[in-house]
């Protein structure tokens, strides 16, 4: 909920959980974009990002400065806090490889995502409360990912709906078939699988390699982005190599929806930002990511 700080002479957000109808009154497209996602919701294929695993993962920025922190190396902070204030995340996560080695760095990633953190007892009796936790009730098809942890198929397989299939980049012949059939659950894993971290998509040479233009990568991506309408979860859209290839493939007709925080003065720009990249949003207010649940509750 906004208030008005006579203090600091502005509109703030106060700490309590916002609610269904104060999400929807946040811009006036909410309401309009959320009938529409619920219209279409049988053929929506729920694209998921690091935001969703954030109760119990790092994302991917936190996960480098960790990483760093254990370099021991003060005078090489300010080159890498501007890599990651420049959103530089390819070549900080290379940088880490050559400095750590491989076999530390990783090792790094294993202990950042290893699955027993799903496990753990806290983590345990949060899981009902998030938003991920309500996909195997929504989604009974297709889901895309760029995460490599393992709470989507702890999720499914929570609710007796685990995965028939779990494929990686390069198993172009199964998303063909996911694409295809109705009613299998599928979880596509684009930037792979902790379980596999050497083929991980996390470098600048990983991704120059699987996002080449000529990749099955991008080729699957295509194909993704041409037949099905996508909602993202969870994802920051920011400038990267997943939204370049979307950017590439926009089609009329080809409508691809997003719940996503925003700052209210950011609402018009977020917006028009989006929807040149074929994407009509959700915008809650900043920082309140209960919002997602809330909003999927809805549906």
């Amino acid at each position: 909920m906004e208030v008005y700080n006579a203090t600091l002479g502005m509109i703030v957000l106060d700490n309590k959980k916002v609610t269904f109808e104060e999400i929807m009154s946040y811009h006036k497209d909410n309401r309009i974009i959320f009938d529409s996602i619920a219209e279409n919701l049988n053929s929506i294929v729920p694209f998921v990002g690091a935001g969703l695993s954030a109760f119990a993962y790092p994302n991917w920025r936190m996960f480098l400065e960790n990483v760093f922190d254990k370099l021991d190396w003060p005078e090489k902070s300010k080159y890498f806090i501007k890599e990651l204030n420049e959103f530089r995340y390819e070549e900080a996560a290379t940088f880490l490889k050559k400095e750590r080695g491989i076999v530390n760095f990783y090792d790094d990633i294993r202990q950042a995502f290893t699955k027993e953190k799903l496990n753990d007892i806290t983590i345990g009796i949060e899981l009902h409360k998030q938003a991920v936790y309500l996909l195997p009730m929504l989604f009974n098809g297709l889901i895309l990912t760029t995460n490599f942890d393992k709470v989507l198929e702890h999720m499914y397989s929570l609710n007796n709906s685990n995965f028939s299939s779990v494929g990686h980049p390069g198993h172009k012949e199964m998303l063909n078939w996911a694409l295809r059939s109705q009613n299998q659950r599928t979880l596509y894993k684009f930037h792979g699988d902790i379980s596999e971290v050497g083929n991980l998509v996390l470098t600048k040479e990983s991704y120059d390699q699987y996002y080449d233009i000529k990749s099955n990568l991008v080729k699957e991506l295509y194909l993704c982005f041409k037949q099905k309408n996508i909602l993202f979860l969870g994802c920051s859209l920011k400038n990267d190599r997943t939204m370049t290839v979307l950017q590439n493939v926009l089609e009329d007709g080809i409508v691809n929806y997003a719940i996503i925080d925003c700052e209210s003065e950011k609402r018009r720009e977020k917006l028009r930002e989006l929807g040149d990249r074929g994407i009509r949003a959700i915008l809650y207010p900043s920082g309140h990511h209960e919002s997602v649940r809330i909003i999927l509750e809805d549906y």
